[in-house]
């Protein structure tokens, strides 16, 4: 497996854990990550994120949307 691919399991992953969290659709996850460039974001930052626990993942994702203006 080669660098990319990483990183996009890494971004499906992240959307898995957001949908079981939030029991909605990985779709409408995918959609309000993409909507804020969330996604790039864990993308970008796989080296940093992808070896920490689902915990911490939320809590960035979570911070990351709060500083968006989401409220979750």
């Amino acid at each position: 497996m080669n660098q990319q691919e990483d990183r996009l399991k890494f971004v499906v992953y992240c959307i898995e854990i957001l949908k079981d969290l939030f029991h909605t659709s990985g779709n409408s996850i995918w959609i309000l990550l993409n909507k804020y460039g969330i996604d790039e974001i864990l993308y970008n930052e796989y080296d940093e994120l992808h070896s920490h626990g689902k915990v911490y993942i939320i809590e960035y994702i979570a911070k990351e949307l709060r500083a968006r203006g989401e409220n979750i």
